[in-house]
């Protein structure tokens, strides 16, 4: 799980499939550096509104 206000690195994502989530996988690299607006639970996807812009 990952808390509130992390900022994400490569260790805590992957791409899974089937990829009908908001964030494509080939969008990895522009969610890496990125700050959490809320906490996300392990094997949650993530939505661009998780993200600090």
């Amino acid at each position: 799980d990952l808390a509130e206000g992390h900022r994400i690195t490569e260790p805590d994502i992957w791409a899974r499939r089937p990829g009908n989530g908001e964030i494509p996988g080939y969008r990895f690299d522009d969610v890496i550096g990125k700050s959490l607006t809320r906490a996300v639970r392990r094997n949650e996807q993530l939505k661009w509104s998780d993200l600090v812009p």
